[in-house]
């Protein structure tokens, strides 16, 4: 509004000087006339002062300070005179946490996010709290309403004893340990569920937070799929213990996604790999030789030990053969004895009188001749077997 007033007053001025230059006297005076209309009846070079007439140089004067004014006016910045705004950062609307076990809603994703509400907000302790109260439903508000609560710790600390990790410690370090990468699952899916799985252990088990770089690098290079990147990722960790977990990570990524770029380093270990496997295969050979040399071994001294009761059998049949022959001569070297009182002995296998089974030649016979037709059908399954 000055600004637009002192361009109406500089135009009057430059009109009423022409006319003054330029027209007669008649003319100079309704000039201005209308000069002083416009003013409110108030001389140009100052307001409240008695009116006073102006000479053409006083003139000239003050209409050289009004356009000055007018420039100063006009090249201000815009920023001076535009109207001020209140901006307000767009909030996601924050979800409610309910508790039940139905919902997809992670209570420790849902405590990342009210965190990050609170932080955004001037809120005192108490609104706080409120806060955190109204975005619950369902058992989870139910089990906070009744505990107390003076700060918004206490009432995470209260759902997580209830809603949280459930499972001992043991069973947590267990569940982290004994991950390995899923088939058809990437590198990093399996890092985020291996530090998912080492924040809930950490809540349990506080002091595990301690080794965290360390535990980390060593179950993601164990847990892999690739064999060779796993013996990469060890070699790494055994010669770098104080590399990163994201930084190994970064290797592996680099590693399955862009394989030009280490392909040394994987011919490396493919060739590492290559000889302990031939070393591991030169080593079974050596082991399943030296097993059917003492098979063999074991098969011979079977073999003499039924030469050796064939020879005896023999001995016996012929022994037995001159006793049958002669009978009267083995009665008569006896001494005399009376029967009464004594029990023949009988072999219950072969129904012969005078010896038992144990001694019986028949029984032993039967048995050598078993035990080499047993020892016949093994070497003929392992020759064919080794065809």
């Amino acid at each position: 509004m000055h600004a637009n007033r002192l361009l109406v007053l500089l135009v009057f001025v430059i009109i009423f000087v022409r006319v003054l230059t330029f027209s007669p006297h008649n003319q100079q005076r309704s000039v201005y006339n209308s000069f002083m209309m416009a003013t409110g009846g108030k001389s140009p070079k100052s307001v409240g002062k008695p009116e006073t007439k102006l000479s053409e140089g006083e003139m000239m004067d003050q209409i050289k300070k009004l356009q000055e004014q007018l420039h100063a006016t006009t090249s201000e910045p815009k920023a001076k005179t535009s109207p001020a705004f209140l901006l307000m950062p767009s909030q996601k609307k924050l979800a409610t946490y309910s508790g039940l076990p139905e919902t997809t809603l992670k209570l420790e994703d849902w405590i990342c996010d009210v965190k990050a509400t609170i932080r955004s907000r001037s809120l005192a302790e108490v609104d706080k709290v409120d806060f955190v109260f109204q975005h619950l439903i369902g058992p989870a508000r139910e089990e906070v309403k009744f505990r107390p609560k003076k700060k918004v710790e206490d009432v995470f600390r209260i759902l997580r004893e209830v809603f949280g990790d459930q499972g001992s410690s043991v069973h947590l370090q267990r569940a982290f340990f004994e991950r390995r990468q899923k088939e058809g699952e990437n590198i990093r899916d399996f890092s985020h569920a291996l530090l998912d799985l080492f924040d809930r252990a950490c809540r349990k088990s506080p002091h595990l937070s301690v080794h965290k770089e360390q535990v980390l690098c060593d179950q993601f290079a164990d847990g892999v799929s690739d064999s060779l990147l796993r013996k990469h990722l060890r070699k790494r960790v055994k010669d770098t213990p104080s590399v990163e977990f994201y930084t190994l990570r970064s290797e592996a990524i680099d590693w399955a996604e862009d394989p030009t770029d280490i392909s040394t380093t994987k011919q490396q270990v493919s060739i590492q790999a290559a000889r302990t496997s031939l070393a591991s295969e030169t080593l079974a050979l050596t082991d399943i030789v030296h097993k059917q040399q003492q098979q063999i071994q074991q098969q011979q001294k079977q073999i003499e030990d039924v030469t050796h009761l064939l020879q005896e059998h023999i001995r016996i049949q012929g022994t037995n053969k001159t006793l049958e022959s002669n009978p009267t001569r083995n009665l008569e070297s006896r001494p005399s004895r009376s029967d009464k009182g004594r029990t023949r002995i009988k072999c219950d296998f072969c129904n012969g009188v005078g010896h038992s089974r144990d001694r019986c030649y028949k029984l032993q016979l039967k048995e050598a001749q078993a035990t080499i037709e047993k020892l016949k059908k093994e070497a003929s399954e392992k020759s064919s077997s080794e065809n």
